[in-house]
């Protein structure tokens, strides 16, 4: 807030003292500033610039397009060790339910049968959207590259089934 109000009353200040000199001291700076764009020696460093950029250009965007095949890579590895790591949870939870359910009730059998449902279809969840973050990090990549998508894995992506799992 006080950096604002200081900007403010910089801002007011600047207008006032500028509108009392009046337009004669602007048109001097204007005519100024055209001099010195015009002038050769800045016209040959701008073209000069322009030509190191026009050069350099297709450099950047290899290196930009490199940047985003490997960033979608790094996506899509990242996403299957989520998944990994998903399932195996969810075998561990079972695998724990189980023993806890063995010397329980009927009831508590019921209960671990649930979770071990649950937990399979939480890694088959883990699994469907790691795959599909690895699809849209790609798609992401190729547009930046400009590249076609390829239709290496899942190409059965779009099959009906988003997440969902048998609900028997």
């Amino acid at each position: 807030m006080r950096l604002k109000l200081i900007f403010i009353v910089g801002l007011a200040a600047g207008y006032v003292l500028g509108a009392r000199s009046g337009r004669a001291p602007y048109e001097r700076l204007k005519a100024k500033s055209t001099e010195a764009w015009e002038d050769p020696r800045v016209q040959k460093v701008v073209h000069e610039a322009e030509d190191f950029v026009k050069e350099n250009a297709p450099i950047v965007a290899d290196k930009v397009a490199g940047g985003a095949k490997v960033a979608a890579q790094k996506v899509a590895e990242g996403s299957k060790v989520a998944a990994e790591g998903a399932k195996s949870v969810g075998e561990k939870i079972a695998g724990t339910s189980r023993i806890a359910g063995q010397s329980v009730s009927e009831g508590t059998k019921v209960a671990v049968a649930g979770a071990v449902d649950a937990a399979s279809k939480l890694a088959d969840t883990a699994k469907d959207v790691s795959e599909k973050v690895a699809e849209a990090a790609k798609a992401v990549a190729d547009k930046v590259t400009g590249s076609e998508p390829s239709t290496e894995e899942g190409s059965e992506a779009n099959d009906g089934n988003e997440g969902n799992s048998d609900k028997s």
